[in-house]
């Protein structure tokens, strides 16, 4: 059996008031804002370690925050909110603060018409862990714990590609999140594991999400207007900067804005809708994907 440990970020959080709301059927409007307040929580106070895949079971079937990366702790240089969180301990999480490698992936489907058990025989031959999510009587809605059979080290830019094609293989959509994503485990939830198989070599994962970001920035070189407005465009993160470093409760305005900016820029659609997706994905907690499309790209 393989002697690989895997590292994991967790911190405990209180899930109650978000399984009372469920089962009592509430609004999804105050649903969400349970779960936006979860995030909120499990920002700080991390702790790191390293564990046996059978050990990572555990994470899904109690009330943790987890993450496959290593956060930053005050001592080793994190950044984060002084006005949100003015006495902040343990590890913080957020995009300038995860480091190094990991070694396992966690894919959050929420997008299917297989089942936990269906999915469950169709990795029969992968090492997994897999169980519900906030809901537990639904069986379409749960997190796939996947290990790597090597350890890597991915930027944001390449991770989505990287799930993405990890995801595709087992024929699920997933949508697009940073390596910092928030990952919630709910208490008294059935894992099913298989971990005497093989684990995921992420090599060819790997090439798929250098060729996709290939692609993408020459798409954006085509597509960009000549003279300044172009160089301005090719520096998205210098030109846009007050959109991906918004304060949190901002991002819908900063977004808008930065698509009027864009288009003042002569950037093409295609461009514009490349940027809101960076954007989004850059955000510690970024909206999610159907509201992105309901709300802000009919802008364009």
């Amino acid at each position: 059996m393989n002697k690989q440990l895997h590292g994991i970020s967790f911190v405990e959080v209180n899930n109650t008031p978000l399984q009372q709301a469920i089962s009592n059927n509430a609004s999804k409007d105050y649903i969400s804002s349970l779960k936006q307040r979860i995030a909120y929580e499990a920002t700080v106070g991390y702790q790191y370690d390293e564990v046996s895949f059978t050990a990572l079971a555990a994470i899904l079937s109690n009330d943790y925050a987890f993450n496959p990366f290593k956060f930053k702790s005050l001592e080793e240089g994190a950044v984060y909110n002084a006005e949100a969180y003015p006495n902040p301990h343990g590890r913080i999480r957020g995009r300038a603060n995860v480091t190094g490698k990991c070694s396992w992936v966690c894919l959050d489907i929420d997008d299917t018409t297989i089942t936990d058990t269906e999915m469950h025989q169709i990795l029969s031959k992968f090492n997994h862990h897999l169980a519900r999510t906030s809901n537990p009587d639904n069986p379409y809605k749960y997190r796939i714990i996947l290990p790597l059979s090597a350890p890597v080290e991915v930027d944001n830019d390449h991770w989505k590609f990287f799930i993405d094609s990890i995801a595709k293989t087992i024929g699920c959509n997933v949508d697009r999140i940073p390596r910092s994503q928030l990952l919630i485990g709910y208490a008294d939830r059935k894992v099913y594991s298989t971990i005497d198989k093989d684990s995921i070599d992420p090599s060819t994962h790997l090439k798929w999400a250098r060729m996709k970001v290939t692609e993408l920035e020459e798409k954006r070189a085509v597509a960009l207007p000549p003279g300044v407005a172009a160089k301005s465009l090719q520096q998205p993160f210098s030109t846009f900067g007050y959109a991906y470093d918004c304060a949190a409760g901002n991002g819908t305005s900063m977004m808008l804005g930065a698509v009027h900016h864009a288009k003042e820029l002569g950037a093409s659609r295609e461009y514009i809708i490349d940027l809101l997706h960076s954007i989004n994905n850059f955000w510690d907690h970024p909206m999610p994907v159907n509201r992105l499309q309901n709300t802000v790209m009919t802008s364009i």
